[in-house]
């Protein structure tokens, strides 16, 4: 029988998907004020909304899910956001930031260039601003 230590180090993290709100962060019904973590990944997607439902996704920022181009398309609605993947832990939650938070995490990767520093390498405490109807993420390093 192998050890349970050498069983959870092959283990594959659980994804939780996470809601950006103007109180915080969604999961599970239960609103979160902070998530921390380490960024293990990011991509671009695009999203169009209308009278506030999903209308069309690009899981790619290329592609549409109906396999329509984006470029041939180029919706006026149409936005680019970031996929982030955090990890902390054993959970790597997954949130979809719209440009201003996307803008955000990107400035502090440029701060942390300048000062020598990676941002994969750094612990990451994201916060939300209430903007009203949507919620601003907003990034703090926590260790370098």
């Amino acid at each position: 029988m192998m050890d349970a230590k050498l069983r959870l180090a092959f283990r594959d993290p659980l994804r939780v998907f996470v809601r950006v709100t103007p109180s915080g962060f969604l999961l599970d019904d239960r609103t979160y004020e902070s998530l921390s973590g380490k960024v293990e990944r990011t991509r671009l997607i695009r999203k169009r909304f209308e009278e506030g439902r999903l209308v069309c996704a690009s899981s790619n920022g290329t592609e549409s899910r109906e396999g329509v181009s984006c470029a041939e398309c180029n919706h006026p609605r149409c936005r680019p956001q970031l996929r982030l993947h955090l990890r902390n832990l054993d959970t790597i939650y997954v949130l979809d930031l719209p440009a201003s938070s996307a803008k955000n995490l990107l400035s502090l990767e440029d701060d942390l260039i300048g000062r020598g520093k990676s941002l994969e390498w750094t612990r990451l405490r994201l916060t939300v601003i209430d903007r009203g109807h949507w919620g601003e993420v907003c990034f703090e390093a926590l260790t370098e």
